[in-house]
């Protein structure tokens, strides 16, 4: 696995006040549908199903992973079976981003870390 961008989905109004080198903290949330942990689509996002995607303040955040070691993701067949985005999430851990780039009004690029 090398440079798997992942897509999570927030309806966290204060993001859009943030500029680039303003880091922030994403912390699970209640939904938690596959196990406790802040939530990612692989290669694509996946708006149906983030808690945050129909608020009229849902923006993207984008991050790159070179490892899935310490995180929680369906299988390949499952996601191929549903036609759908594999799904991470950082089981149980909050996921610190730094703001790389901002695309538009909806989108951040990040770095990150665990936290």
């Amino acid at each position: 696995m090398e440079n798997t961008k992942l897509y999570h989905i927030s309806g966290w109004e204060e993001l859009f006040q943030l500029q680039i080198g303003d880091s922030f903290t994403l912390r699970p949330g209640t939904q938690c549908a596959e196990g406790k942990g802040v939530y990612f689509s692989e290669n694509q996002p996946r708006p149906s199903a983030a808690e945050g995607s129909f608020q009229r303040t849902a923006i993207t955040i984008e991050i790159v992973i070179s490892s899935s070691k310490g995180w929680w993701k369906t299988k390949n067949s499952i996601c191929h079976k549903f036609g759908r985005p594999r799904t991470y999430h950082s089981c149980g851990k909050n996921i610190k981003c730094h703001i790389l780039d901002k695309q538009g009004w909806n989108k951040l690029t990040c770095s990150w870390e665990w936290a």
